[in-house]
């Protein structure tokens, strides 16, 4: 049990990382920066930024009723309402839940709009339409952005994301509907083998070491990679984070 749900989260991070490697290609940065290695602590995700991948993905006929990882060996096809899904790290609901467009505050948490139909598992919220599903351990790009220069006491850049001495960079990736298939080989069979313990008078006299192992094959087919995108943005540190930061230092 224990091997087969391993292999359940090692899977979707195969997935994950394939798609977020595909996505590089159709890549928005936030801010005023040309290239992720320019971003610092002002270049956040704006409402105009994800309104223009909204309109690219429309202008390359990317459906709004989306596709999503059902957490099995194969991928599901769970329909949701218009709109297309994105996916983020937890790091950026902060950032999310402050956006704001021409003075409102553009953010509706899912707890707002679930019961007027069906919601993707680990949706959080949606802005225009964009639905946000949070991914536990989401990949980003830890130390990839300028050098940071953040002081404790800094007015509106402190506290952000840091690695290295360069700012961390999280990616929003969108994936859409019939973009992208798993390839299965020999039946898409995960085989698990288990060797029963046995004794030797060597390395376990007593007989109690025995292996379990588990083997499978993956493989991920792009085959519309244009509805497959990215916007790049950095993020300030929770309030939480701030306080335990702060706490570290005073203990």
């Amino acid at each position: 049990r224990e091997v087969g749900e391993a292999q359940g989260e090692i899977r979707e991070k195969q997935i994950a990382a394939g798609l977020l490697s595909a996505s590089e290609i159709n890549r928005v940065v936030s801010g005023s920066a040309s290239t992720i290695a320019e971003m610092g602590a002002a270049d956040k995700v704006s409402f105009t930024d994800i309104r223009g991948m909204e309109q690219s993905l429309k202008l390359a006929r990317s459906p709004k009723q989306t596709k999503m990882i059902d957490g099995s060996t194969n991928i599901g096809t769970v329909v949701i309402g218009a709109g297309y899904a994105a996916y983020v790290g937890q790091e950026l609901l902060p950032v999310l839940e402050d956006m704001v467009h021409v003075g409102i505050n553009v953010w509706k948490p899912v707890e707002s709009y679930a019961a007027a139909g069906t919601i993707m598992e680990g949706e959080i919220g949606k802005v225009s339409s964009t639905r946000f599903i949070e991914v536990e351990d989401m990949i980003k790009y830890a130390g990839a952005g300028a050098n940071s220069t953040d002081g404790v006491n800094d007015v509106d850049v402190a506290n952000m994301y840091v690695s290295g001495g360069k700012y961390d960079v999280f990616p929003i990736l969108y994936v859409g509907s019939d973009s992208f298939g798993t390839i299965g080989f020999e039946g898409d069979v995960a085989r698990v083998n288990t060797v029963m313990p046995t004794a030797d008078a060597h390395n376990d006299v007593f007989g109690k070491k025995g292996v379990v192992a588990i083997s499978w094959y993956h493989g991920l087919l792009i085959y519309r990679p244009e509805r497959i995108r990215q916007i790049l943005t950095v993020a300030k540190l929770s309030w939480w984070l701030i306080h335990c930061s702060l706490m570290t230092m005073v203990n």
